[in-house]
C-alpha cells in the first residue's frame, strides 16, 4: 500500500485516541517515520501490522477498526491532494462508484506501484445499489464498507451498507436516501 494510507491512519488515531496511543501501535507495529511518505509504495506487511497495532492498543476488533478507517478515509482523501481527482470522479453516489476504476487509474499515475482493487457497480434500482470489489488483498471488505459509509457522508445521505464476507468476489449492497433535516442541521 502507499504511504498516504499509513498518514491517514498516523492522524485519525491521534485526533480520535492521542498521541499516546499512536506511539503504542507504531511501537507494536514496529514502524517509524520512513513509512509514512505520501506517494512511496510499502508491502502489505507494513499496513497489516500498523493495523494490528490498533487492535492491540483500543481492544477492538479488527473489523471493527478497518471499518472506522475506511470512513475517515474518505474525508482525509478529499482534503489531500487527491481532492480534485475525488471530485472529478462524481457528483453523487451511483456516479463516483461507477467512475472508482478510472479515479484509481489517475491516481495510479502518480503512484505506479500502486495495486488497485476493482468496483463495478452491477446493479441500481431506485437507492439501492450492488457493488463487486475485486482485490488481490484479503481481509480488506470491512475497510470497504467503511469507504462506502464515508462516500454516504459525502454526499448528504444516510443509509446501511451489507456484504457477506464469505463472498469472493464481494458484492456490497448500499441503501441510501437522503439526510434527514436533523442530521443536516447539525
Amino acid at each position: 500500500m502507499y504511504g498516504m494510507i499509513h498518514r491517514a491512519a498516523r492522524q485519525m488515531v491521534t485526533e480520535q485516541l492521542g498521541s499516546e496511543v499512536w506511539l503504542e501501535v507504531i511501537a507494536s507495529a514496529g514502524v517509524d517515520e520512513s513509512h509514512f511518505i505520501s506517494g512511496a509504495t510499502y508491502g502489505d506487511q507494513v499496513t497489516y501490522a500498523l493495523i494490528d497495532g490498533v487492535v492491540k492498543a483500543t481492544g477492538l476488533e479488527g473489523a471493527q477498526v478497518l471499518r472506522a478507517f475506511g470512513r475517515y478515509w474518505i474525508k482525509f482523501a478529499g482534503e489531500s491532494a487527491f481532492a480534485s481527482v475525488m471530485d472529478m470522479a462524481g457528483e453523487n453516489l451511483p456516479a463516483f462508484i461507477s467512475n472508482l476504476n478510472r479515479m484509481h487509474s489517475a491516481v495510479q499515475t502518480s503512484l505506479p506501484d500502486a495495486v488497485m482493487p476493482e468496483f463495478d457497480l452491477i446493479q441500481r434500482e431506485g437507492n439501492r445499489l450492488e457493488i463487486r470489489y475485486v482485490s488481490d488483498r484479503t481481509g480488506l471488505a470491512p475497510f470497504v464498507a467503511g469507504l462506502l459509509e464515508g462516500l454516504l457522508d459525502r454526499f448528504e445521505l444516510e443509509g446501511a451498507v451489507t456484504f457477506d464476507q464469505d463472498d469472493c468476489p464481494v458484492i456490497f449492497s448500499v441503501t441510501y436516501g437522503p439526510r434527514s433535516r436533523a442530521q443536516t442541521t447539525r
